[in-house]
């Protein structure tokens, strides 16, 4: 319950933030699918919604369900000089061939998308 919580509210912060996140997924172009280099069967697209925002997906492209996963990646912060690292994670397990993210979920306030994610923690369902 205490997870649920926490989503919606992430869900509802990134709403009031940044509201040109909330039609982003509808209008974005989106890269191609890629593999992430350090976890077999996750793959990443990426959109750059606007000048200042990109978004990005994570799909499970494996037969088994994917129950955790944290990352970091890399990018140049549009408001400041140099590169940042940030963190995040999957909210929920993630099913074979399913697919989450987009704006609602994740983003970077920067004008050129990370080229990657990097994998810090990975855990599939046995």
């Amino acid at each position: 319950m205490l997870k649920l919580v926490k989503l919606v509210l992430c869900a509802l912060a990134i709403f009031v933030l940044v509201p040109s996140l909330a039609t982003a997924a509808t209008r974005a172009d989106w890269s191609p699918w890629q593999a992430l280099p350090n976890a077999n069967g996750v793959e990443v697209s990426f959109s750059q919604v606007n000048d200042n925002m990109c978004t990005w997906m994570i799909r499970n492209s494996s037969t088994s369900t994917l129950r955790s996963l944290e990352f970091t990646y890399t990018y140049i912060p549009k408001i400041q000089q140099g590169q940042a690292t940030g963190r995040d994670l999957l909210m929920e397990p993630l099913k074979p061939g399913r697919q989450t993210g987009g704006a609602t979920q994740f983003g970077a306030e920067t004008g050129k998308c990370p080229s990657t994610l990097v994998v810090s923690h990975i855990e599939w369902a046995h």
